[in-house]
């Protein structure tokens, strides 16, 4: 079993403080305002609601960023804090290493776009719709399964984990 780190790009990493500024921002500013307009009551709950939507956000993100990638003995795995994703290598039809322009301008039709990471269904002409377990905008790894779907995920160290997936995988080298 081989463990395959997926760092956070910078953009992501700039995203979070940015993230949490706004939440901080927010909260204070309709806070005050609706405790001095409305001095209590369901203005001031209602206040504190769109912060606290923001910071279930947050968590949810940082729970379901790809942390690593995992080659074991029967699958690649994507680990994560919550919802490990589990991709047997015998349903692995096909392996693309699209340039990292190709999917650049990908459209994100539901998920998250930096906020730890780049997760979700994303969709792009050239490959159709794909899901993303991404914590960078680099180094991607395409994955085709039996069942049509595409998968992308951006281990740190792109080269290895391929030729080691490739190992797993002989039918498609």
């Amino acid at each position: 079993m081989t463990t395959y780190k997926t760092t956070t790009d910078t953009l992501a990493s700039l995203i979070i403080p940015g993230f949490i500024a706004v939440m901080i921002i927010v909260t204070a500013v309709t806070g005050y305002k609706s405790i001095e307009q409305m001095e209590g009551g369901p203005a001031v709950i209602l206040a504190f609601l769109a912060p606290a939507l923001l910071a279930v956000m947050l968590i949810a993100f940082w729970l379901y960023r790809p942390e690593a990638i995992e080659l074991t003995d029967e699958a690649l795995v994507i680990k994560r804090k919550i919802s490990t994703i589990s991709i047997p290598y015998a349903d692995i039809v096909q392996i693309a290493l699209p340039d990292n322009k190709d999917l650049r301008l990908a459209v994100r039709t539901f998920g998250n776009g930096g906020l730890f990471g780049y997760t979700g269904k994303y969709y792009k002409q050239t490959y159709g719709s794909m899901t993303w377990y991404c914590s960078q905008r680099k180094n991607y790894v395409l994955l085709e399964t039996t069942g049509g779907k595409k998968i992308v995920v951006t281990p740190d160290e792109r080269d290895a984990m391929v030729k080691e997936l490739r190992e797993h995988v002989p039918a498609i080298s």
